[in-house]
């Protein structure tokens, strides 16, 4: 690179922070969530028992009031978990709601929780159950919090969290 070039190169980048463009990136909510309690075994057809769910906006901005999200628990073999609404009904299935899920219309502050305590039923009353016709075997209980994509957020990639259970 040329002497010509860097000093191009030098007052263009000058130009962009004294305007302000570099800065210019949209802050939005950012929702993340965990896991803190939950049984590390379980058998086909029990009750989870007491759950303990933290959702977070780690964003920027507030997450406006009349934005709702659900955040809901799934059973996946695997770490490859879709970001949507999942099924709950029927027989097993990969990827499989446990419960309704829970939703949240109120405004969530940046660095300010949602704390989800489950004493076996979701907000709906529906009881957490693993479904009767689970194989045995190693999976995650996933939470995926905004999984109808409701909210835009600055980072749509952190929105699940995997805690490892054991099916009898």
């Amino acid at each position: 690179m040329n002497r010509g070039m860097i000093v191009l190169l030098v007052s263009f980048m000058v130009c962009m922070l004294t305007t302000g463009l570099f800065s210019q990136v949209q802050e939005l909510p950012d929702l993340t969530g965990t896991i803190d309690r939950a049984p590390e075994m379980a058998a086909a057809g029990e009750d989870l028992g007491y759950l303990y769910v933290t959702v977070k906006n780690i964003g920027k901005v507030v997450k406006k009031k009349k934005e709702s999200y659900c955040v809901f628990l799934v059973l996946s073999k695997d770490k490859e978990v879709p970001v949507a609404r999942p099924p709950r009904d029927g027989s097993f299935s990969e990827d499989m709601a446990i419960g309704a899920g829970m939703c949240n219309s109120r405004k969530l502050k940046p660095g300010k929780v949602w704390k989800i305590e489950n004493s076996g039923e979701d907000a709906e009353g529906t009881q957490m159950i693993i479904h009767k016709d689970t194989p045995p075997g190693n999976y995650f209980l996933v939470l995926v919090v905004d999984a109808d994509n409701q909210i835009h957020e600055s980072n749509e990639k952190n929105n699940v969290y995997y805690f490892p259970i054991t099916i009898m």
